[in-house]
């Protein structure tokens, strides 16, 4: 009879990425997020940032939102070669999630290119799907 070693058993998957919350995912999975006002499960989260990233010799915005039901987040990025450009992205969807933008955001289309964990100053974890919007689309003549 053959000796057992723990070394021979598979690694074990986490249940999280078998059965992923609406907020994580898979990594290259492509989804919608969607923000119209009626049926939208997103708040706007208190932070967005703008990064130069010296290696691409650009900046890279980053603004999240949260989904109401849970503490989970979803972090929209894009890349910029300005950083005027990278401002206005958050301050377009900052517009939108507070009802006074001109022509609103409806929803992205976006790829996850990461799904982590991070840590705040007040000491609360939240998980993050890090989302490279492939589109946005924006409604035409919108009156908030």
């Amino acid at each position: 009879m053959a000796e057992f070693d723990i070394k021979d058993l598979p690694e074990m998957v986490p249940l999280s990425e078998l059965f992923p919350t609406p907020s994580t995912g898979i990594i290259g999975e492509k989804k919608s997020y969607i923000f119209a006002p009626d049926t939208t499960q997103f708040e706007l989260w208190f932070m967005s940032a703008i990064e130069w990233v010296p290696t691409d010799v650009k900046f890279r915005a980053c603004v999240a939102v949260k989904y109401k039901s849970s503490d989970d987040l979803v972090s929209f990025r894009s890349w910029h070669q300005d950083y005027n450009d990278a401002e206005r992205v958050i301050a377009h969807m900052r517009q939108t999630m507070n009802g006074t933008a001109e022509k609103p955001i409806n929803h992205i289309y976006g790829e996850t290119i990461s799904i982590h964990k991070v840590k705040t100053i007040s000491g609360n974890t939240y998980n993050v799907t890090e989302v490279l919007p492939i589109y946005w689309v924006m409604m035409e003549g919108a009156t908030s």
